[in-house]
């Protein structure tokens, strides 16, 4: 499968016109504190023992802090058949409407 590479910019236009499933690769904790709504989240750290169960038949947008770690998963991702997208910059450079934040 091809990768495909989205600006945080574009990635609420993906949420809201296209059906897809989003995955947010960082920690539990990172994802408790802040996260975009709808995600699912599966750490780097074990994501690789799961890619096999991810749907062929959507595309997987994949999203980390900054970006990298959610481009090295979309690139393992599309080897699998996987219609992987991962956003650049990652939740670092997003300011869309979906973003949640837990405050302590």
């Amino acid at each position: 499968m091809k990768l495909t590479m989205i600006s945080s910019n574009e990635l609420d236009k993906w949420l809201e016109e296209k059906q897809c499933m989003l995955i947010d690769v960082r920690t539990p904790s990172q994802y408790y504190e802040c996260h975009i709504d709808g995600a699912v989240n599966m750490p780097y750290e074990r994501i690789h023992t799961m890619l096999g169960s991810l749907p062929k038949s959507i595309p997987v947008i994949f999203y980390c802090e900054r970006g990298s770690s959610s481009l090295d998963v979309c690139k393992q991702a599309c080897r699998l058949g996987i219609n992987g997208i991962t956003v650049v910059g990652g939740l670092h450079e997003y300011r869309g409407k979906y973003k949640v934040r837990n405050h302590f």
